[in-house]
């Protein structure tokens, strides 16, 4: 119940960061890096898919209410959330697995963590970009906008968890 409360209460931090600072970054018109997903890689390995589905769907809800986006975040999130079952049976060994671990670069080390944050940060800016978009009219605008904002919030992720990271003793 303890690491339940601890999950929302960071999830609540994500939300608030997200509304007050990092929407409000636009290094140009479309390109908006986001940070939030950070919260969803950190879920250990035995949360339920379903669970990660709803708790994702709910978050993007929570989101675009507070921005405006109207479902865009959700779309995005629940997509993730519903891929990342399958990207961390690529990244995490069966032992990894079944002892319940916390992805994070603690856990698995930078370039794991950095390269699973990827594929997962892929698949939400896809997401975004398509529906915000809503054609496939511009592709080569569609294509820069998912992998710039893909890059650039790689980046804000991996100079948030720098901050955070402590090494193992």
């Amino acid at each position: 119940m303890i690491a339940l409360l601890n999950y929302l209460g960071r999830g609540f931090l994500f939300l608030l960061l997200e509304w007050l600072v990092i929407s409000r970054l636009e290094p140009g018109p479309g390109w908006a890096p986001v940070l939030y997903p950070m919260f969803f890689f950190a879920f250990p390995v035995q949360f339920s898919a379903s669970a990660r589905i709803v708790f994702g769907f709910t978050f993007g809800l929570i989101l675009d209410l507070g921005l405006g986006t109207g479902g865009l975040h959700a779309a995005a999130t629940t997509a993730m959330a519903f891929v990342q079952p399958f990207v961390l049976r690529y990244f995490l060994s069966v032992d990894e697995r079944e002892n319940n671990l916390k992805p994070g670069p603690k856990s698995l080390g930078w370039l794991r963590y950095l390269w699973m944050a990827f594929w997962l940060l892929l698949v939400h800016q896809f997401f975004y970009h398509f529906y915000s978009l809503f054609s496939l009219g511009a592709p080569g605008m569609l294509l820069l906008r998912w992998l710039g904002n893909t890059c650039m919030s790689l980046a804000l992720i991996a100079l948030v968890q720098g901050l955070f990271y402590k090494k193992k003793n």
